[in-house]
């Protein structure tokens, strides 16, 4: 007797858009359900059963939510132009993380600047070329 296991994968295609343009993201199974947060055989049930309401809400949390997303080329989209670019992995962007990042950049450059010898600063300023008319 032979026994068939069936496992329910994702691939969802979805459009994505940002302040300038909009395109089209495919994920498969793995990051598919990390995003959704949801292996693909709950979804599935919720989908063939009565009360399937649950799954379109589910989906429509994600609506104007951000995400950082590192994407997968392959030639088609190099070559050929297509435009059904893959997620390899997406990320949440932490606000808290990203403004401490800036801050920590912005006082390393500044230590920097006041680490550097005056004189320096003076003979990079005039040696700069210019026309006063």
């Amino acid at each position: 007797m032979l026994t068939y296991f069936y496992k329910h994968k994702y691939k969802i295609h979805i459009q994505m858009k940002d302040n300038t343009d909009k395109t089209t993201f495919v994920l498969f199974n793995d990051v598919a359900e990390k995003f959704l947060d949801t292996p693909a055989h709950k979804l599935f049930n919720k989908l063939s059963s009565l009360d399937n309401n649950d799954v379109l809400a589910h989906i429509q949390s994600l609506y104007g939510k951000d995400f950082i997303f590192k994407l997968k080329l392959n030639s088609y989209n190099l070559k050929e132009g297509l435009e059904n670019f893959t997620i390899s992995k997406f990320w949440i962007p932490d606000e808290n993380l990203e403004l401490g990042y800036k801050l920590k950049k912005e006082k390393k450059n500044l230590i920097k600047a006041e680490s550097e010898p005056k004189d320096r600063v003076a003979k990079e300023l005039s040696t700069k070329k210019g026309r006063i008319n």
